[in-house]
């Protein structure tokens, strides 16, 4: 007689990885997408950001693709804003009372359109100055 197994028979396994595993995983998971991004117009940090999206939330396929056929731009909250800069909220807080940072208000709701957030970021590049450069200053003041 065979043995036919019901889903309360079926095993249940743990798989540990090591890190340098779960980095080649996720560089195939980018390789993989890119195509997507690309038709969409999207780069490499939004790939990024979509797959540590995906992992967080459990997003699907479809929802990608989707997001991509959406023709405006992508808005964030200060919540999300802060997550997609990797900084805290209140930094977030400060920088919009501060007006240093571009932002939308939609009647009582801060927003941030990610089109314009990605033109300031590039804004705010710290440019290596010389070390002669800067002892020179340092021997004017």
């Amino acid at each position: 007689m065979l043995y036919e197994s019901t889903p309360r028979d079926i095993l249940k396994m743990q798989i540990k990885l090591e890190s340098e595993d779960i980095t080649l995983i996720v560089q195939g998971v980018v390789e993989a997408i890119r195509p997507l991004f690309n038709k969409c117009g999207k780069g490499y940090n939004d790939i990024i950001f979509t797959v540590e999206t995906i992992t967080k939330n459990e997003k699907t396929g479809e929802e990608i693709r989707r997001q991509c056929k959406f023709e405006g731009d992508i808005i964030f909250t200060v919540e999300s804003l802060a997550e997609y800069l990797q900084v805290d909220v209140s930094w977030v807080y400060k920088s919009v009372s501060t007006k240093s940072i571009p932002y939308i208000k939609i009647g009582k709701y801060t927003r941030f359109k990610k089109s314009v957030i990605d033109k300031w970021v590039e804004t705010q590049t710290v440019r290596p100055v010389s070390h002669l450069a800067s002892i020179r200053r340092l021997s004017q003041k």
